[in-house]
């Protein structure tokens, strides 16, 4: 952690990351988890059509809009 290395608390690597520098977190560390294999032939499957999908339309994916669940 950049706290134990530099000898710095916590708060002020915050401080200096987000205050100072002007950096957010962007992302958080993602959980995985398991897939039957049902939903595994799911997301295949919503993947190919998107992709088809994609392939006959050029703006399709210029269409979709994507949300952080965070």
């Amino acid at each position: 952690m950049i706290s134990d290395e530099f000898g710095v608390n916590r708060e002020t690597i915050r401080q200096i990351l987000v205050e100072d520098l002007g950096k957010r977190k962007v992302a958080s560390r993602l959980v995985p988890h398991p897939l039957s294999n049902d939903q595994r032939h799911e997301r295949v499957q919503h993947a190919k059509d998107i992709i088809k999908t994609a392939r006959r339309n050029k703006n399709f994916l210029n269409s979709i809009v994507a949300e952080d669940e965070t």
